[in-house]
């Protein structure tokens, strides 16, 4: 009787762990879920940051040429 009861327990122990380690692997996918989101997003914003890096460098461009073209001027009046 004595012997049934604690492979009752050791199954049931068993059991637990068992159920404890799915617990901790749906939780470890979720995190891997969580993750892969955040690269995605981080993705994202690196694409929009380099175009914006872009739109900023062709202006910065357009600015200095522009002000060439005053300064060239000028000095012709000059």
């Amino acid at each position: 009787m004595y012997v049934i009861k604690l492979n009752n327990i050791n199954k049931i122990n068993n059991i637990k762990l068992l159920q404890n380690q799915f617990k901790f692997i749906d939780k470890v996918e979720v995190l891997d879920e969580i993750i892969n989101q955040l690269i995605k997003i981080c993705d994202i914003i690196n694409k929009i940051n380099v175009v914006f890096l872009i739109i900023f460098m062709c202006t910065i461009i357009i600015l200095f040429s522009n002000t060439n073209k005053i300064i060239f001027q000028n000095r012709k009046m000059i």
